[in-house]
């Protein structure tokens, strides 16, 4: 699990939701929302302000903008070549490959984007490219409206929380006998590590329990030890040697694209000091 990078400012992210106000065929509608630009202008610097200094969880919805909330939402659900362009360029501001998995849980394309603070509340967010997180169709229905409780947040915000680079998910692997059966048991550190704020800290716990991802990785794992296990028995077959070596090194480049804490990159690591998992293998490349 990784942070995700900003898209790059300027353009202010103001202006871009101008282009797309200004880009509107309906009349009514973008005389309406052109009558509020200063409105929406001053909530672009109060949510920018406030992300940069973690005090998100602090912003009010507004009144007079919410009578205006179809409009504003119109810019999001029209999919105009303004909102196209605006999308496309979150994806090209990031890390090679960042974007095959889901940044909320790591496992399948994020084909949809999260409003972090929802637009049915915060209608004039609609196009805030930093409230725009790409995300998976189960996470951003998992996490819904949900992103704040008793004066704090419930998720992370990948473009405002630093996660720390030591390793804080760890899965157990059990063996059992005289089988090509493993038992998996997926956790989070039970201490805080030292590179990690106890802010973030507190929302990666929340958010995995919110997300429910300790028993996500645990389903995913059968099939992600099958794929290991057929491409250790080719490497052995092709003439390969260390096994453990062969693991991590294919681990390593998933590492540096997704993090240490990638729920694969763990599983690999654990399997690559398995010595079932090794026999099993050798086993098998042998037959």
């Amino acid at each position: 699990m990784k942070s995700l990078l900003r898209v790059p400012n300027p353009p202010s992210y103001i202006s871009r939701h101008d282009g797309i106000v200004d880009s509107k065929r309906d009349v009514v509608v973008r005389t309406q929302l052109q009558s509020i630009n200063a409105l929406i202008e001053a909530r672009y610097d109060e949510y920018e302000y406030r992300l940069d200094n973690d005090t998100v969880h602090q912003m009010v919805e507004h009144p007079v903008i919410l009578a205006s909330a179809n409009d504003l939402q119109s810019c999001y659900k029209s999919k105009t070549k303004g909102l196209k362009v605006l999308l496309s360029e979150i994806g090209k501001s990031q890390r090679q490959r960042v974007l095959e998995r889901c940044p909320y849980c790591g496992i399948t394309l994020p084909r949809t984007y999260d409003h972090y603070l929802p637009k049915d509340k915060y209608p004039e967010l609609s196009v805030h490219v930093l409230n725009l997180i790409p995300c998976c169709n189960e996470c951003n229905s998992s996490k819904g409206d949900r992103w704040s409780v008793a004066g704090g947040r419930l998720f992370l915000h990948f473009y405002r929380d630093d996660l720390p680079q030591s390793q804080y998910l760890f899965v157990e692997i059990a063996t059992r006998p005289n089988t090509h059966a493993y038992g998996v048991k997926y956790s989070l550190s039970a201490n805080r590590p030292n590179d990690c704020a106890q802010g973030v800290w507190d929302l990666i716990v929340s958010h995995y329990s919110k997300l429910g991802l300790l028993d996500k990785y645990r389903n995913q794992s059968n099939n992600e030890i099958s794929n290991t296990f057929s491409t250790c028995v080719a490497h052995i077959k092709d003439g390969g040697r260390s096994i453990s070596n062969f693991i991590n090194m294919i681990s390593d480049t998933e590492e540096q694209i997704f993090g240490s804490n990638h729920w694969r990159v763990v599983l690999r690591r654990a399997l690559a000091s398995t010595e079932e998992f090794e026999r099993h293998v050798l086993e098998s490349a042998a037959s």
